[in-house]
């Protein structure tokens, strides 16, 4: 994505530098990768490192979250992915059609492997498939629901899944679990303010007053109506920011004084965005990389 650039913002921990290295090892051992992004970013929300270290395996893209999305602008991008070779679905994680929908794809991109096993004499092996993506977009939920139990912990919020995990989901399917691996840092500060704004990466990497003020200024001119009856206010396009998160604290009841007014407004704000609450919203257009 073209876009003005900053000074790089790095996020790397330790067991992301981990996870890279066990990924590297592993690669060759799967016959395809799943990988999941998420459908409000769907550029952004891609790791290139992950793409770039399985580019010559057989790979499913999996838009999820596609609940939260703009459709319109989502289509766009399942046709840009489509023209370009991609296997791709978009898909809310929830729906009861996901799982048939993923083992469908999943086989497919598999007969290959299994038609080569027959010509061998060989009786038909399992489709191995690693689970990769960015933290919080739902590699275990989808583990989960294609094993229909909890079998790997989840949690909302980044980088939670910490160690890898060879999972059976059937005779047919085996998967590894991986950890979110995010890029060593983010060179268009643009990119990092948008995954803060959906959770993507913690809050705590850029300034609270930061990912606030960018996510009011795409509520209040693309859904201003909604904003207001969220918090029960009234404010325009114009409206100050500042005067904004004020507002949303009186309407919500916060007290603590004028620091803690804002920064509270603004956390409740971050989290309803998230959420849905405030409108659905595809962050990035696909014609900006044209």
């Amino acid at each position: 994505m073209s876009g003005k650039k900053h000074r790089n913002i790095h996020w790397y921990p330790g067991h992301m530098a981990k996870a890279m290295r066990e990924l590297e090892k592993k690669i060759s051992f799967v016959d395809i990768i799943i990988e999941l992004a998420d459908a409000r970013l769907p550029f952004s929300s891609r790791n290139k490192q992950l793409i770039k270290l399985g580019e010559n395996k057989k790979r499913l893209l999996i838009f999820t979250k596609v609940d939260l999305a703009d459709q319109s602008e989502l289509a766009k991008w399942l046709n840009y992915y489509e023209s370009i070779g991609e296997s791709v679905l978009a898909l809310n994680l929830l729906d009861k059609s996901a799982p048939k929908q993923i083992l469908t794809q999943v086989k497919e991109l598999g007969k290959d492997k299994w038609e080569k096993d027959k010509r061998r004499g060989l009786k038909p092996q399992p489709i191995r498939a690693l689970v990769t993506g960015i933290p919080n977009v739902g590699k275990s939920t989808l583990i989960n629901r294609l094993r229909g139990s909890r079998s790997a912990k989840v949690a909302n919020r980044p980088g939670l899944t910490r160690a890898q995990q060879f999972i059976k989901i059937s005779a047919e399917l085996e998967l590894i679990d991986t950890p979110g691996v995010l890029p060593p840092n983010y060179d268009d500060k643009s990119a990092t303010l948008k995954l803060a704004m959906i959770g993507t990466i913690p809050l705590e990497i850029l300034p609270l007053h930061e990912i606030s003020n960018a996510t009011l200024d795409l509520v209040k001119t693309s859904n201003l109506s909604e904003l207001n009856k969220r918090y029960n206010i009234e404010v325009s396009a114009d409206s100050e920011n500042y005067e904004i998160l004020k507002l949303i604290s009186n309407s919500r009841g916060i007290v603590g004084g004028e620091d803690n007014d804002y920064e509270q407004a603004a956390k409740i704000l971050q989290k309803e965005f998230m959420g849905g609450l405030l409108g659905l919203y595809t962050l990035e257009s696909v014609d900006a990389l044209k």
